[in-house]
């Protein structure tokens, strides 16, 4: 028998908990990848780098609206 109830649409804390890229946060801030990792190098954007030096530069959506947020609330 196939089941056809609905799913449950998947919850916003799930996906804002996943880790992004570079290009992603580029993306939602509106500005270039070189500028996030410029802004990651000078600590001023709530990113991390687990590894080494070359490993990739990553936050969540959770972080970086609360960045926004923030921002926007200083001026």
């Amino acid at each position: 028998m196939l089941d056809t109830r609905p799913k449950p649409e998947p919850r916003e804390s799930v996906s804002s908990d996943r880790l992004i890229g570079v290009k992603e946060i580029a993306r939602i801030l509106g500005v270039c990848e070189e500028t996030v990792r410029r802004y990651h190098a000078r600590g001023l954007l709530p990113t991390h780098q687990i590894g080494g030096k070359y490993s990739p530069i990553t936050s969540t959506r959770t972080d970086l609206r609360k960045f926004v947020r923030a921002k926007l609330r200083k001026k």
